[in-house]
C-alpha cells in the first residue's frame, strides 16, 4: 500500500512501508514511470540504513525517511 504527502494536489512522494529491507517491490518503478510523482520510499524498520536503487527511489529506514522529509 502507498501513501502519499501531496500539497495543492500535487503529490510530493510515495512511500511504501515493510518490516524489514527486502529487494525492491516491482509495483514501485512502476508507479514511478506512470506518476509525475518525483520520490518514492521503500521505507523499513529492520535491515540496511539506506539504498538508492534509482533516481527517485529510496530503500531507507524508517529514522531516515523522517529526517529527509523533515518530519521530525
Amino acid at each position: 500500500m502507498f501513501w502519499t504527502k501531496s500539497i495543492n494536489k500535487e503529490s510530493l512522494f510515495a512511500v511504501e512501508c515493510k518490516l524489514t529491507a527486502k529487494a525492491l517491490l516491482a509495483h514501485i518503478p512502476y508507479f514511478k514511470e506512470r506518476t509525475k510523482i518525483k520520490k518514492f520510499y521503500q521505507v523499513h524498520l529492520e535491515g540496511e540504513e539506506e539504498k538508492q536503487i534509482m533516481d527517485g527511489v529510496l530503500i531507507v529506514t524508517f529514522l531516515k525517511f523522517c529526517k529527509y522529509e523533515k518530519l521530525v
